[in-house]
């Protein structure tokens, strides 16, 4: 299974439709305001739920793909820290413009999850490559 917070925003949408096309349909999507997703989906979690639901399922979660939207420092601090006593790929995408972000407390702690990689963008940038970006680091994690 691979995760996607921030499902709803545009970077998330794109991102599980592009998942899709490449054949991984057993996405788990988080986010805050729960709707009817028009992509193929296993679960949708709200942050409270999904951190309930991980340690149980862990074993099962190949990636976790972090769009840093729209949810409080804890639950970002509580996914990274999961996937570091899990070993869960770790793939946050945040936006350049941010500052004092979770992208900025993440390159300061000195325990990080095996494998994580940051992916910056802007308002401009292309979201077609971002995804790109995004998904061949997963690839290349899992080739490894």
């Amino acid at each position: 299974m691979i995760v996607v917070t921030a499902s709803s925003s545009n970077i998330g949408n794109q991102l599980i439709k592009s998942l899709n096309a490449e054949g991984f349909n057993f996405v788990i999507e988080v986010e805050e305001q729960k709707k009817k997703s028009e992509n193929k989906v296993l679960h949708s979690f709200n942050s409270i739920e999904f951190l309930e639901w991980l340690p149980q399922n862990s074993r099962d979660v190949e990636c976790v793909f972090h769009i840093q939207h729209n949810f409080d420092l804890s639950f970002h601090q509580s996914v990274w820290q999961y996937c570091i006593d899990f070993h869960i790929p770790y793939i946050y995408l945040f936006e350049e413009k941010d500052e004092n972000t979770f992208s900025d407390w993440a390159h300061k702690q000195e325990k990080k999850p095996f494998f994580n990689k940051g992916i910056s963008y802007t308002e401009n940038s292309e979201i077609e490559s971002l995804i790109s970006d995004a998904i061949n680091a997963m690839m290349v994690r899992n080739l490894g």
